[in-house]
């Protein structure tokens, strides 16, 4: 516009220039009147006004439209797609628990009788007792009480036990005997003999004639040397009918070893009508026999007890040294060539067998 500004008043100039310039210089032109025309200069500066006022509107006028969206074309796929960037994940915060809700309270009688399955696993039941088992039974049957109870109802229901205990009123007294044995077999395996003595003796206690808790409690009191003690838990167990044979040779045993031996042979000659068919009884009473010196009964044991087990070497040894006391060498002679020829003698045995046939 300036540019334009600048022509328009060159044009001007030589215009003026020109229509004056012909005049004398003390004649002046007159002044145009208002309503005359201009000449070609003033239409062409009102025409390039006019240009000038419309493009400044146009430009006003668009300056403030809004710009025509940008339709962004896609651009072409790379040859090989990278990975997309996954961003980290955030960790986002737990919603609240909500708050449980209050279970209302169960009537007083559902806690009289166990229901459900678990509680009837934990009810003991005792083989033999029917009354136990159809109270078990009964137990998952009972039906739902009714909301509204009255108080002599409910005093009742509060009465009842919630679970069924195994007390010893509901066994007898072998299974609770049987109960002690196993506890103290349990800690016998894991090595706790001291605590498994109190086991075995509480088991007797429930029934006496319980062999195995007998027989265990004898073995860990002679492998710990409390002969004494073993030698009492064997009396009593010879005591409660029906006697055991066993029992009785033990206890011989165990008094020879305490060098009572006229305690041993009053221990078998209690017992002499049940052990006449036992091959261990006739040959312990030989050996008692000949540590008394009665070599003749002696050899009388000696020879019944290898009737009933002629492979037994050690019967045969005992009747040879019977025999050589009484004077008897052919008859000695050929008990000890007997046990000579049976397998199962021990190496003193068989040397002294061996000192005899030279």
């Amino acid at each position: 516009m300036s540019l334009i500004n600048n022509m328009l008043r060159d044009l001007d100039s030589r215009h003026a220039d020109t229509a004056e310039g012909s005049l004398p210089a003390d004649v002046r032109p007159l002044p145009r009147p208002a309503g005359a025309s201009r000449g070609p200069g003033t239409a062409l500066l009102g025409l390039t006004f006019l240009v000038a006022v419309a493009a400044g509107a146009w430009w006003w006028l668009h300056s403030f439209e809004p710009p025509a969206p940008v339709v962004q074309q896609p651009s072409p796929a790379p040859a090989s797609p990278a990975k997309p960037q996954v961003p980290p994940p955030v960790a986002m915060p737990e919603p609240p628990e909500p708050a449980p809700a209050a279970k209302p309270p169960a009537p007083k009688a559902a806690a009289a009788v166990p229901r459900d399955n678990k509680q009837r696993q934990h009810v003991p039941e005792v083989q033999g007792d029917t009354g136990l088992r159809l109270t078990t039974a009964l137990a998952g049957a009972v039906p739902a009480e009714p909301a509204a109870r009255s108080s002599v109802a409910a005093a009742a229901d509060a009465a009842l036990p919630t679970r069924i205990d195994k007390s010893p009123h509901l066994a007898s007294a072998r299974d609770r005997a049987e109960n002690e044995y196993q506890k103290g077999f349990n800690l016998m395996r894991q090595g706790r003999a001291a605590d498994a003595v109190g086991q075995f003796h509480a088991a007797l206690r429930e029934d006496p004639t319980h062999v195995p808790a007998r027989n265990g409690l004898l073995n860990i009191l002679v492998e710990n040397h409390r002969l004494t003690e073993a030698e009492e838990v064997l009396r009593q167990g010879i005591g409660q009918p029906p006697v055991n044979l066993s029992w009785v040779v033990s206890l011989a045993r165990l008094r020879i070893e305490q060098a009572n031996t006229a305690g041993a042979w009053e221990v078998l000659q209690g017992h002499a009508r049940i052990g006449a068919a036992s091959s261990d009884f006739q040959g312990l009473a030989g050996v008692v026999l000949q540590k008394l010196g009665r070599m003749k009964e002696a050899g009388e044991h000696y020879q019944a007890a290898t009737r009933i087990a002629p492979d037994n070497p050690r019967w045969w040894v005992g009747l040879g040294v019977a025999m050589e006391a009484e004077g008897r060498a052919d008859a000695a002679r050929e008990a000890y060539q007997r046990a000579k020829a049976l397998p199962g003698l021990s190496p003193e045995l068989a040397g002294f067998v061996e000192q005899r046939l030279r």
